[in-house]
């Protein structure tokens, strides 16, 4: 669809006129950055031929929520395609999902900036229009508008899903290497630029999209004069970079783009890349998380994949308690009983409670319904089960009124309905989890699982 500059709801300032703020942490790239022993790069891929117009390519996301990244491209009538794939990996015909794209200087694919779900699609144009365009969840767009002008001065811009505040964002170095992050809303509208470095016109390239140990910030990769892949890890609140180098040989590159791969055995991201001879190519990485609890996103991540140490819990977080004491509360206001019928277990419990099961069901049966010994959610004391562990607690007064008003008190339905090839576990609509207010709206909202939301796998 062509980029509409008229009836713009809000259209930002001039990132000229736009002061920044000039934080104590400054990253300047690195000259030689040091080897980064957590990522792990496997054999690239080859899945596709034929993608000649780097300037006018970007990830699209995983728009068919089939653990597929889609992709578009401009063709030479400025016309924007969408490349969506099967489950296997198959590329589907492209079809056309917008026009006027021929003067497109940037696109910038993948990221959810109104946070409803489905990836959205950003474009900076030659006049130095940056445009929105919200994506339906089919590769197309429900509407387009304006939000922002100046940009034709930024050497580079990309797209954050993570960024300053927790919310998506935009990384963008101008003419004189000043490297800032404009920080939105949630609803594509942007507040207060930070400036994060200098120097960065001795990059020749940047891209982001990625958040590689998933503690809740995107990074940054850059590939520098000499052809070396560096990761700049984010920290402190997104807003400092630590560097370090996971490849070389990239300068040949025609275009290079960054996503989040759900697959076993700690954090993936795909490092996607065209070269000179048009071939598409997706580079699969491990970033291997450090000893202990693994915290995701600022959530403690505990599935089949991803255990606590034996002697992690103690009980209930006062969190946790005071949340479902509200929640209770609420219901019962309402006519409805709520109440814990199974709080935080033990490993050592946990231990006794599996071995049981699998004793009376066997071990195929008990491991869609128990969990092993470490792998437990009740241990972290965030989660809980409440009435009666027996499907058709949903279907009750109380059942439905839980599926319906928990995450309003911070938690969520762990385990849903027709979510056990992604959680791991069958339907339990009695196990509530306690993420907090934000994320359980989120949640609720997108109808995204736990696993979905932070892209990892829950297989043993």
């Amino acid at each position: 669809m062509p980029a509409r500059t008229g009836g713009a709801r809000r259209v930002l300032t001039s990132v000229l006129a736009v002061a920044a703020l000039l934080l104590a942490v400054s990253v300047t790239p690195a000259a030689a950055a040091p080897a980064n022993p957590a990522v792990r790069f496997f054999t690239a891929q080859q899945i596709g031929q034929g993608w000649r117009n780097p300037s006018g390519m970007t990830q699209a996301g995983d728009v068919q929520r089939n653990g597929q990244q889609s992709f578009y491209l401009v063709d030479p009538a400025g016309q924007l395609l969408f490349y969506g794939r099967t489950s296997s990996g198959r590329f589907l015909a492209p079809k056309v999902v917008g026009r006027g794209f021929g003067s497109a200087t940037q696109l910038m694919g993948g990221v959810d900036f109104n946070l409803d779900g489905i990836p959205d699609l950003l474009a900076t144009f030659g006049d130095g229009r940056l445009m929105y365009y919200p994506g339906n969840g089919s590769g197309a767009f429900s509407s387009s508008r304006q939000i922002g002008r100046g940009w034709q001065v930024m050497e580079h811009v990309t797209a954050l899903q993570f960024s300053v505040g927790g919310k998506p964002g935009v990384a963008a170095t101008d003419e004189r290497g000043v490297l800032r992050i404009y920080p939105t809303d949630g609803n594509a509208s942007f507040g207060k630029p930070v400036q994060v470095g200098s120097g960065w016109n001795r990059i020749a390239r940047v891209v982001g999209g990625s958040d590689w140990d998933r503690n809740g910030c995107s990074d940054l990769l850059a590939v520098d004069a000499a052809g070396a892949l560096l990761l700049y890890s984010a920290r402190a609140g997104c807003t400092s970079f630590s560097a370090s180098q996971i490849g070389n040989g990239w300068g040949g590159m025609t275009w290079i783009g960054a996503s989040e791969t759900r697959a076993q055995g700690g954090f993936w991201s795909t490092v996607w890349a065209t070269n000179a001879a048009g071939r598409l190519l997706g580079y699969p990485a491990r970033f291997t998380p450090g000893p202990g609890p693994t915290l995701a996103r600022g959530v403690l991540l505990v599935n089949k994949s991803y255990p606590l140490p034996s002697g992690y819990g103690s009980g209930l977080t006062s969190s946790t308690a005071s949340a479902f004491t509200s929640m209770r509360n609420e219901a019962a206001r309402q006519g409805l009983s709520i109440f814990i019928a199974s709080g935080f277990r033990s490993y050592s419990h946990q231990s006794s409670l599996y071995r049981s099961y699998v004793a009376r069901h066997g071990a195929a049966a008990a491991d869609r319904f128990s969990a092993r010994p470490g792998h437990s959610e009740h241990q972290t004391g965030l989660a809980l089960d409440v009435n009666s562990t027996s499907g058709s607690f949903g279907s009750t007064a109380e059942g439905r009124w839980v599926a319906q008003n928990a995450h309003r008190y911070g938690f969520i339905v762990r385990y849903p309905q027709h979510g056990e090839a992604i959680t791991g576990y069958m339907y339990e609509p009695w196990h509530l989890r306690y993420v907090g207010p934000d994320l359980a709206g989120h949640l609720h909202r997108t109808g995204l699982t736990l696993e979905e939301y932070l892209n990892v796998w829950s297989a043993y």
